[in-house]
């Protein structure tokens, strides 16, 4: 099942130094039930284009049993990497620009 998603942003940021980047990916999924959590996993396998990231939604359960009340919960990813590695973010078909923010 394809969860419905948006505003999708990725940035590639650093520490103090310059050094230490992250790629950090955020957006809204919209969940099927109020105990549920989406996830963001890179997606298996990662294509063709090595610049662009792939990315899976997928929603796990949270806690006890929630209401089957679809709703909007934030997710984020993030993984280390090196300058440059990503220019674009693929999450569920939507592709966004990898914005580099420097300390």
């Amino acid at each position: 099942m394809t969860l419905n998603s948006k505003d999708w942003k990725a940035t590639e940021s650093t520490d103090f130094a310059g050094r230490d980047r992250h790629l950090t990916v955020t957006g809204l999924v919209e969940v099927t039930a109020t105990n549920m959590d989406p996830v963001l996993t890179p997606t298996v396998p990662q294509g063709i284009n090595p610049k662009i990231l792939l990315l899976t939604v997928s929603e796990e359960p949270e806690g006890d049993v929630g209401g089957d009340v679809m709703t909007w919960k934030s997710a984020e990813y993030t993984q280390p990497i090196s300058e440059g590695q990503y220019t674009d973010v693929t999450v569920d078909g939507q592709t966004v620009k990898v914005e580099e923010l420097i300390s």
